[in-house]
């Protein structure tokens, strides 16, 4: 009796050690890497593979950040995009890994046409490196809405310095290419993050006649997103918009987010002269309410 309840137990686990090792695809990187389908996949495309396979490449963690690297060069576009999508997962990074990651990135803008989800390392990297790098990026693409300013954002206060080289450009400067970085000040206020010696210096920067014009009219938007202490610098921005008219456009969004009343004063005088059919006026209002 005993020995047929032991038979029918070893009868009932043994499936249980089939599921298990069923569950697991590939027992190394190279092997999981191995399935990925070569098929031609969309630009926008994440990269497919049984789910299963990716689940396994997740869980092997920086262990796969050497061999997806290497697979970012592939010339296979599916390969490549799941590296890149997968290579964003790593948790474990570390800013020795900083070359390695820039490597994937170039690898991805010349053969994918984008960059792709590898920023997000950098963020969580963080450090001078991979700040300069996002800024020198986020030019190159001239605009926002992407993993650069994610980045960016996630680096946080280490990265505005470096934000702040890039305004204080003085010659051959195209305002076109910086249409990345308001939406970086943006997220940088919206994670509550401040700066006051580098708001003080983006109003030092306006002030600057070596510096281009238009990168000057950029400071006066973007201080009051890092400004940490509003009052002295309201009082610059105030200052500057009375002193200087063809300026105040530029102060009024700093000014409004500093919720400053004299934003709401210098509207209705732009609207009285029919100036401000274009400053979003009901979008300043509220702001500042």
């Amino acid at each position: 009796m005993k020995q047929a309840l032991f038979v029918m137990l070893l009868s009932l686990a043994t499936p249980m050690t089939h599921a298990s090792e069923q569950a697991s695809p590939c027992a190394t990187v190279e092997a999981c890497i191995a399935l990925i389908p070569e098929i031609d996949v969309p630009s926008y495309s994440n990269g497919e593979a049984d789910d299963a396979v990716k689940v396994q490449i997740r869980a092997f963690g920086r262990a796969a950040l050497v061999p997806l690297a290497e697979l970012s060069a592939h010339p296979n576009s599916n390969k490549r995009h799941l590296a890149d999508t997968l290579i964003a997962d790593i948790q474990d990074i570390r800013q020795s890994d900083f070359e390695l990651v820039r490597e994937v990135i170039q690898n991805n803008v010349e053969l994918s046409g984008g960059g792709g989800w590898t920023y997000r390392l950098l963020g969580r990297m963080g450090g001078d490196e991979a700040a300069k790098f996002l800024v020198s990026e986020l030019l190159r693409v001239e605009r926002g809405g992407n993993q650069i300013v994610f980045a960016l954002a996630k680096i946080g206060q280490p990265a505005i310095p470096h934000l702040l080289n890039a305004l204080a450009c003085k010659d051959n400067c195209n305002s076109e290419s910086y249409g990345g970085f308001g939406e970086v000040f943006e997220n940088l206020y919206e994670r509550e993050i401040a700066d006051q010696q580098s708001a003080l210096a983006l109003l030092a920067m306006a002030e600057n006649n070596a510096i281009h014009p238009d990168m000057r009219k950029l400071t006066l938007r973007y201080v009051g997103y890092i400004t940490a202490e509003s009052a002295p610098v309201e009082t610059e921005l105030i200052r500057i918009a009375k002193a200087k008219p063809e300026l105040s456009n530029d102060t009024l969004t700093s000014l409004k987010v500093l919720k400053s009343p004299y934003a709401a004063d210098l509207l209705v005088d732009k609207l009285k002269l029919a100036e401000g059919e274009g400053l979003y006026s009901e979008w300043i209002l509220r702001d500042i309410s």
